[in-house]
């Protein structure tokens, strides 16, 4: 990248590509677009000029903006986890599986939360040391599949882990923070898992299933986060006055924001509309 000077060269009215950076995974590999930490950073670009993500948000004025990523469970499954504060939002580019929630079977059949939680973490402390196997924590969560192109909608508190196989867009709120319940692979930030401490908050019962909303013809909104909005476009549409900023991913042909043509990746700030053509997803604060 560009030294951080570059980035006052910039347009600051106009929208950048995001340029990804490709994070390594026990699992598979996760592609970033707007994220930056120690472990990678994503870049943006206009015309010949590249720069790093966190030197435009500093000329921005912003401190960071929704994360924006694509996730590839290309090796295994990914860590059954629960965040305190970070929502997430998976829009699916491919068939896959999901464990989203608690077995309310199961729950059911203990008749008692206090006892279903300590079961469950009974299972998740045997299977951590080694004395049974993953079907002992499975039993606990509920799984479901998906299409491509389905929504699903991850709250604080909701236990969680794609599957090995899925391959989906996410756009989650910009901090790092989670506690692992249990996994399958190798935990590659920490030499523990976090299920006793996140056992009296994780949230039992179902969760809401994402209900995509039509906001104009050809645009619906896919889940509304806390702090920010997820819309998918197939055309022209207008947004709401007063969005700071949009994040998005080209799924198929470009979109034209701010009279920029854009395909892959983008960040565009303050925009009117987007005008699709094929089909893109985006989201932003007030969407």
């Amino acid at each position: 990248m560009q030294p951080s000077s570059t980035a006052r060269a910039l347009d600051l009215r106009r929208p950048v590509a995001l340029v990804p950076v490709t994070v390594e995974k026990p699992w598979g590999r996760e592609v970033w677009y707007s994220g930056f930490e120690t472990r990678g950073e994503s870049g943006v670009r206009q015309n010949g000029t590249r720069v790093r993500l966190s030197d435009y948000l500093r000329e921005m004025g912003w401190a960071e903006v929704v994360l924006l990523k694509e996730l590839h469970a290309t090796a295994g499954d990914l860590y059954l986890e629960v965040h305190e504060t970070k929502s997430e939002v998976y829009v699916a580019r491919a068939p896959g599986r999901v464990q989203h929630g608690m077995n309310q079977g199961l729950r059911r059949r203990h008749g008692d939360d206090v006892e279903f939680r300590r079961a469950f973490l009974r299972a998740a402390e045997a299977y951590e040391r080694g004395a049974v196997g993953r079907e002992a924590v499975d039993a606990f969560v509920a799984e479901r599949e998906f299409a491509g192109g389905d929504v699903v909608a991850v709250e604080p508190w909701t236990p969680h882990s794609l599957q090995q196989g899925a391959w989906v867009v996410e756009f989650q709120t910009p901090v790092f923070e989670r506690l692992i319940l249990a996994s399958s692979t190798p935990v590659a930030t920490q030499d523990h898992w976090d299920t006793g401490r996140a056992l009296p908050r994780i949230a039992l019962d179902p969760p809401t299933a994402a209900a995509p909303e039509p906001v104009a013809p050809g645009a619906e909104r896919l889940s509304a986060a806390r702090g920010f909005g997820v819309w998918r476009a197939r055309g022209p549409v207008r947004l709401p006055d007063g969005v700071p900023y949009v994040v998005g991913l080209v799924l198929d042909g470009v979109a034209v924001v701010g009279g920029e043509r854009m395909e892959g990746g983008f960040l565009a700030p303050a925009p009117e509309g987007v005008c699709v053509e094929g089909e893109a997803v985006f989201a932003g604060p007030g969407l």
